[in-house]
Protein backbone atom coordinates (compact mmCIF):
# COMPACT_ATOMS: atom_id res chain seq x y z
CA UNK A 1 0.00 0.00 0.00
CA UNK A 2 3.01 2.30 0.36
CA UNK A 3 3.51 2.32 -3.24
CA UNK A 4 0.49 2.79 -4.23
CA UNK A 5 0.15 6.00 -1.35
CA UNK A 6 3.31 7.39 -2.86
CA UNK A 7 1.82 7.53 -6.81
CA UNK A 8 -1.26 8.58 -5.77
CA UNK A 9 0.07 11.52 -3.46
CA UNK A 10 2.34 12.46 -6.66
CA UNK A 11 -0.29 12.54 -9.13
CA UNK A 12 -2.64 14.17 -6.20
CA UNK A 13 -0.04 17.05 -6.34
CA UNK A 14 0.31 17.30 -9.79
CA UNK A 15 -3.09 17.96 -10.11
CA UNK A 16 -2.21 20.71 -7.92
CA UNK A 17 -4.67 19.01 -5.05
CA UNK A 18 -3.95 16.91 -1.91
CA UNK A 19 -3.86 13.33 -0.73
CA UNK A 20 -4.21 12.23 3.07
CA UNK A 21 -5.03 8.33 3.49
CA UNK A 22 -5.91 6.83 7.29
CA UNK A 23 -6.67 2.93 6.88
CA UNK A 24 -9.39 3.05 4.35
CA UNK A 25 -10.92 6.49 4.47
CA UNK A 26 -9.19 8.55 1.79
CA UNK A 27 -9.65 12.41 1.13
CA UNK A 28 -8.82 13.89 -1.80
CA UNK A 29 -8.64 17.68 -1.70
CA UNK A 30 -8.52 19.21 -5.75
CA UNK A 31 -8.91 22.64 -7.64
CA UNK A 32 -12.64 22.69 -9.20
CA UNK A 33 -12.50 20.66 -12.13
CA UNK A 34 -10.07 18.12 -11.59
CA UNK A 35 -12.39 16.01 -9.95
CA UNK A 36 -12.85 12.90 -12.13
CA UNK A 37 -8.86 12.94 -12.80
CA UNK A 38 -8.26 12.73 -9.26
CA UNK A 39 -10.96 9.60 -8.58
CA UNK A 40 -9.34 7.97 -11.56
CA UNK A 41 -5.73 8.30 -10.14
CA UNK A 42 -6.98 6.45 -7.22
CA UNK A 43 -8.95 4.13 -8.52
CA UNK A 44 -6.04 3.09 -11.02
CA UNK A 45 -3.32 3.03 -8.37
CA UNK A 46 -6.00 0.75 -5.73
CA UNK A 47 -6.90 -1.48 -8.84
CA UNK A 48 -2.85 -2.17 -9.66
CA UNK A 49 -2.99 -3.69 -5.25
CA UNK A 50 -6.23 -5.67 -5.95
CA UNK A 51 -8.21 -3.13 -3.96
CA UNK A 52 -11.17 -1.46 -4.93
CA UNK A 53 -13.28 2.04 -3.83
CA UNK A 54 -16.03 1.60 -2.30
CA UNK A 55 -18.55 3.97 -4.33
CA UNK A 56 -21.41 3.78 -2.04
CA UNK A 57 -19.49 5.34 0.77
CA UNK A 58 -17.93 7.77 -2.13
CA UNK A 59 -18.64 11.34 -1.01
CA UNK A 60 -18.27 14.40 -3.19
CA UNK A 61 -18.53 18.05 -1.87
CA UNK A 62 -17.28 21.38 -3.51
CA UNK A 63 -16.29 24.45 -1.60
CA UNK A 64 -18.06 27.49 -2.76
CA UNK A 65 -18.20 31.32 -2.01
CA UNK A 66 -22.16 32.04 -1.36
CA UNK A 67 -22.96 35.81 -0.22
CA UNK A 68 -19.54 36.27 0.95
CA UNK A 69 -18.87 32.54 2.69
CA UNK A 70 -17.47 29.30 2.02
CA UNK A 71 -19.82 26.94 1.63
CA UNK A 72 -19.72 23.12 1.21
CA UNK A 73 -22.16 21.82 -1.06
CA UNK A 74 -22.37 17.99 -2.42
CA UNK A 75 -21.85 16.69 -5.70
CA UNK A 76 -23.16 13.95 -7.76
CA UNK A 77 -21.25 11.52 -9.51
CA UNK A 78 -21.27 13.91 -12.80
CA UNK A 79 -20.07 17.15 -10.36
CA UNK A 80 -23.11 18.95 -10.71
CA UNK A 81 -23.41 20.99 -7.48
CA UNK A 82 -26.75 19.47 -5.57
CA UNK A 83 -27.65 20.97 -1.78
CA UNK A 84 -25.23 22.38 1.07
CA UNK A 85 -23.60 19.27 2.40
CA UNK A 86 -21.13 19.42 5.25
CA UNK A 87 -17.09 16.95 4.43
CA UNK A 88 -16.62 14.36 7.07
CA UNK A 89 -13.23 13.01 7.51
CA UNK A 90 -11.69 11.06 10.68
CA UNK A 91 -14.65 12.11 13.19
CA UNK A 92 -14.88 15.91 11.83
CA UNK A 93 -17.23 17.26 9.55
CA UNK A 94 -16.42 20.97 7.43
CA UNK A 95 -19.00 23.19 6.32
CA UNK A 96 -16.85 25.57 5.56
CA UNK A 97 -17.43 27.96 7.89
CA UNK A 98 -17.35 25.59 11.37
CA UNK A 99 -15.51 22.11 12.34
CA UNK A 100 -17.29 19.86 14.31
CA UNK A 101 -17.62 16.56 16.01
CA UNK A 102 -19.77 14.62 14.18
CA UNK A 103 -22.90 13.68 15.55
CA UNK A 104 -22.96 10.26 15.41
CA UNK A 105 -19.80 10.33 17.18
CA UNK A 106 -21.16 11.97 20.24
CA UNK A 107 -24.28 10.17 19.73
CA UNK A 108 -22.44 6.90 20.78
CA UNK A 109 -20.11 8.52 23.11
CA UNK A 110 -23.60 9.39 24.67
CA UNK A 111 -25.06 6.03 24.58
CA UNK A 112 -21.60 4.60 26.61
CA UNK A 113 -21.99 7.48 28.90
CA UNK A 114 -25.68 6.10 29.88
CA UNK A 115 -25.06 3.03 30.50
CA UNK A 116 -21.78 3.63 32.68
CA UNK A 117 -23.98 5.72 34.53
CA UNK A 118 -26.55 3.79 34.89
CA UNK A 119 -24.29 0.56 36.03
CA UNK A 120 -23.08 3.04 38.63
CA UNK A 121 -26.32 3.67 39.89
CA UNK A 122 -27.53 -0.23 40.04
CA UNK A 123 -24.44 -1.01 41.84
CA UNK A 124 -25.02 1.72 44.25
CA UNK A 125 -28.51 0.74 45.27
CA UNK A 126 -27.24 -3.28 45.18
CA UNK A 127 -24.96 -1.57 47.92
CA UNK A 128 -27.97 0.34 49.78
CA UNK A 129 -26.12 3.54 49.47
CA UNK A 130 -27.84 6.88 48.26
CA UNK A 131 -25.12 8.80 46.34
CA UNK A 132 -23.23 7.44 43.12
CA UNK A 133 -19.93 7.07 42.89
CA UNK A 134 -18.71 10.19 40.73
CA UNK A 135 -15.38 10.35 41.46
CA UNK A 136 -14.54 8.28 38.85
CA UNK A 137 -17.98 9.13 36.31
CA UNK A 138 -16.37 12.34 36.52
CA UNK A 139 -13.16 11.45 35.55
CA UNK A 140 -13.98 9.46 32.54
CA UNK A 141 -17.17 11.12 31.34
CA UNK A 142 -16.14 14.75 31.56
CA UNK A 143 -13.15 16.91 30.76
CA UNK A 144 -12.39 16.73 34.85
CA UNK A 145 -10.29 13.85 33.79
CA UNK A 146 -8.01 13.11 37.20
CA UNK A 147 -5.79 15.33 39.21
CA UNK A 148 -5.75 17.23 42.54
CA UNK A 149 -9.41 17.73 42.24
CA UNK A 150 -9.75 13.99 43.37
CA UNK A 151 -6.99 13.71 45.70
CA UNK A 152 -2.92 13.33 45.15
CA UNK A 153 -1.50 10.62 42.94
CA UNK A 154 -4.70 9.92 41.41
CA UNK A 155 -3.12 10.27 38.03
CA UNK A 156 0.60 10.89 37.18
CA UNK A 157 0.17 13.36 34.59
CA UNK A 158 4.47 13.24 34.43
CA UNK A 159 4.41 9.88 33.03
CA UNK A 160 0.73 8.53 32.01
CA UNK A 161 0.49 5.74 34.37
CA UNK A 162 -2.93 5.40 35.66
CA UNK A 163 -3.74 3.58 38.78
CA UNK A 164 -4.98 0.64 38.96
CA UNK A 165 -8.92 0.34 38.60
CA UNK A 166 -8.89 3.73 36.78
CA UNK A 167 -11.18 4.58 33.92
CA UNK A 168 -8.93 5.60 30.62
CA UNK A 169 -9.07 9.16 29.77
CA UNK A 170 -10.51 8.89 26.40
CA UNK A 171 -13.09 10.93 24.36
CA UNK A 172 -13.05 14.51 26.24
CA UNK A 173 -8.92 14.48 25.46
CA UNK A 174 -9.95 14.05 21.81
CA UNK A 175 -12.28 16.38 21.76
CA UNK A 176 -9.65 19.06 23.84
CA UNK A 177 -7.09 17.87 20.87
CA UNK A 178 -9.44 18.51 18.18
CA UNK A 179 -10.43 21.36 19.68
CA UNK A 180 -6.97 22.36 19.84
CA UNK A 181 -5.53 21.44 16.37
CA UNK A 182 -8.47 23.12 14.33
CA UNK A 183 -8.89 25.90 16.77
CA UNK A 184 -12.22 25.18 16.26
CA UNK A 185 -14.83 27.60 18.47
CA UNK A 186 -17.58 25.17 17.57
CA UNK A 187 -15.62 22.23 18.80
CA UNK A 188 -15.02 23.88 22.36
CA UNK A 189 -18.95 24.72 22.14
CA UNK A 190 -20.14 21.28 21.29
CA UNK A 191 -17.70 20.30 24.56
CA UNK A 192 -19.29 22.25 26.94
CA UNK A 193 -22.63 21.16 25.25
CA UNK A 194 -21.79 17.32 26.07
CA UNK A 195 -20.56 17.72 29.70
CA UNK A 196 -23.74 19.68 30.48
CA UNK A 197 -25.36 16.80 29.01
CA UNK A 198 -23.61 14.36 31.12
CA UNK A 199 -23.50 16.28 34.30
CA UNK A 200 -27.38 16.29 33.99
CA UNK A 201 -27.87 12.25 33.37
CA UNK A 202 -25.38 12.40 36.47
CA UNK A 203 -28.08 14.23 38.33
CA UNK A 204 -30.81 12.56 37.02
CA UNK A 205 -29.24 9.35 38.00
CA UNK A 206 -28.24 10.10 41.50
CA UNK A 207 -32.26 11.43 41.89
CA UNK A 208 -33.69 7.90 41.22
CA UNK A 209 -31.41 6.40 43.39
CA UNK A 210 -32.15 8.81 46.28
CA UNK A 211 -35.94 7.79 45.68
CA UNK A 212 -35.13 4.32 45.68
CA UNK A 213 -33.07 4.18 48.71
CA UNK A 214 -35.68 6.53 50.37
CA UNK A 215 -38.63 4.36 49.65
CA UNK A 216 -36.67 1.21 50.11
Amino acid sequence: MYDADQSIQQSIRELGGTYRRYSDDILLIVPNGRGAEAESVVKIELGKIRLQVNSAKTVRCRFLRKEGSLRSFSVDENFIVQDPSSTSYLGLTFDGRNMRVRDSTIARFMIKANRAIDRARIAAAARGESQLKKRQLYARLTSLGYGTAYGDAVYDQSNQVLPKGAPRLGFFKYLQLAAKVTNSDAIRTQIRQIENQVFREIDRAEKRLEKHTASG
